[in-house]
């Protein structure tokens, strides 16, 4: 996307250049509208960035806890079933 708005905001400015009598309000008003959406839409994907990381961050704890979890199950029910083999020797 990026590509594409500094693509448009490159061809308004050359648009610019190439109008009669220099440069017109209404190509102007696009630039400055598309230059402030471009700003915009920069400081989105850093919060669409820092959410992301955040997120993945979460799930990799969270793997992480049930594996711990997945362990102990494990052990408690060694520990059972020696408890049960022993009980009923």
């Amino acid at each position: 996307m990026k590509i594409v708005f500094c693509g448009v905001v490159d061809l308004l400015k050359e648009e610019k250049s190439h109008t009669p009598g220099g440069s017109s309000e209404k190509t102007d008003g696009r630039l400055k509208t598309i230059e402030n959406d471009n700003e915009i839409m920069k400081a989105n994907t850093e919060v669409l960035k820092k959410n992301y990381d955040n997120l993945k961050n979460k799930v990799c704890t969270n793997e992480k806890k049930m594996e711990d979890n997945g362990d102990q199950v494990r052990k408690i029910s060694e520990k059972l079933k020696h408890w049960k083999m022993t009980r009923i020797s």
